[in-house]
Protein backbone atom coordinates (compact mmCIF):
# COMPACT_ATOMS: atom_id res chain seq x y z
CA UNK A 1 0.00 0.00 0.00
CA UNK A 2 1.47 3.36 -0.71
CA UNK A 3 1.84 5.73 1.59
CA UNK A 4 -1.67 7.90 1.90
CA UNK A 5 -3.55 5.64 0.00
CA UNK A 6 -6.52 4.31 2.09
CA UNK A 7 -7.90 0.93 2.85
CA UNK A 8 -11.25 0.02 2.75
CA UNK A 9 -11.18 -0.88 6.97
CA UNK A 10 -10.58 3.02 7.52
CA UNK A 11 -13.56 3.41 6.41
CA UNK A 12 -15.43 0.85 8.72
CA UNK A 13 -18.25 2.58 11.02
CA UNK A 14 -17.85 1.38 14.83
CA UNK A 15 -20.95 -1.00 15.60
CA UNK A 16 -23.93 1.00 16.89
CA UNK A 17 -23.82 -1.65 20.13
CA UNK A 18 -20.19 -1.24 20.56
CA UNK A 19 -20.39 2.87 20.50
CA UNK A 20 -23.27 2.67 22.32
CA UNK A 21 -22.21 0.74 25.43
CA UNK A 22 -18.40 3.14 25.84
CA UNK A 23 -21.17 6.39 25.22
CA UNK A 24 -23.10 4.93 28.35
CA UNK A 25 -19.96 4.13 30.12
CA UNK A 26 -17.14 6.83 29.04
CA UNK A 27 -19.80 9.69 27.50
CA UNK A 28 -21.91 11.22 26.13
CA UNK A 29 -19.88 12.06 24.32
CA UNK A 30 -19.55 15.37 22.12
CA UNK A 31 -17.18 15.28 19.08
CA UNK A 32 -16.49 12.37 16.86
CA UNK A 33 -12.70 12.75 15.97
CA UNK A 34 -11.92 10.58 13.41
CA UNK A 35 -15.05 10.19 10.80
CA UNK A 36 -17.36 11.08 7.61
CA UNK A 37 -20.85 11.77 6.53
CA UNK A 38 -21.38 8.01 6.68
CA UNK A 39 -19.94 6.58 9.42
CA UNK A 40 -19.88 9.57 12.36
CA UNK A 41 -21.33 8.45 15.75
CA UNK A 42 -21.94 11.98 17.25
CA UNK A 43 -24.13 15.19 16.21
CA UNK A 44 -20.27 16.80 15.79
CA UNK A 45 -17.75 15.16 13.95
CA UNK A 46 -14.69 15.64 12.18
CA UNK A 47 -13.23 14.29 8.54
CA UNK A 48 -14.33 14.29 5.12
CA UNK A 49 -17.32 16.47 4.67
CA UNK A 50 -17.55 17.81 7.92
CA UNK A 51 -18.99 21.25 8.52
CA UNK A 52 -16.23 21.88 11.06
CA UNK A 53 -13.32 20.49 10.05
CA UNK A 54 -11.69 17.69 7.49
CA UNK A 55 -8.28 16.96 9.33
CA UNK A 56 -8.44 16.16 12.75
CA UNK A 57 -5.31 15.99 13.50
CA UNK A 58 -4.69 19.52 12.37
CA UNK A 59 -8.21 20.71 14.36
CA UNK A 60 -8.34 21.38 18.44
CA UNK A 61 -10.91 19.23 19.26
CA UNK A 62 -12.03 20.79 22.47
CA UNK A 63 -14.15 23.91 20.85
CA UNK A 64 -16.58 24.01 17.91
CA UNK A 65 -17.54 27.24 16.91
CA UNK A 66 -20.96 28.32 17.82
CA UNK A 67 -21.23 25.50 19.67
CA UNK A 68 -19.38 25.35 22.95
CA UNK A 69 -16.88 23.12 24.60
CA UNK A 70 -16.12 19.83 23.28
CA UNK A 71 -15.51 17.44 26.98
CA UNK A 72 -15.66 14.13 25.79
CA UNK A 73 -14.45 12.61 22.42
CA UNK A 74 -14.92 9.34 20.74
CA UNK A 75 -12.70 8.05 18.36
CA UNK A 76 -11.98 4.94 16.29
CA UNK A 77 -9.10 6.14 14.11
CA UNK A 78 -8.23 4.07 10.36
CA UNK A 79 -6.86 1.08 11.00
CA UNK A 80 -4.31 1.41 8.17
CA UNK A 81 -2.30 4.21 10.55
CA UNK A 82 -3.90 4.51 13.89
CA UNK A 83 -0.18 6.12 15.32
CA UNK A 84 -0.51 9.96 14.52
CA UNK A 85 -4.58 9.86 15.69
CA UNK A 86 -2.99 8.08 18.81
CA UNK A 87 -0.36 10.46 19.30
CA UNK A 88 -3.08 13.46 18.34
CA UNK A 89 -5.50 12.18 21.67
CA UNK A 90 -2.67 12.00 23.46
CA UNK A 91 -1.64 15.90 23.33
CA UNK A 92 -5.70 16.70 23.18
CA UNK A 93 -5.83 15.34 26.78
CA UNK A 94 -2.59 16.99 28.18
Amino acid sequence: MAEGEQKDSDLWATPDEVFNELNERYGPFDLDAAANFQNHKCRFWLGPSSMIAEDCLTTAWNFVAGHGRITRVFMNPPYSNPAPFVAKAWNEAH
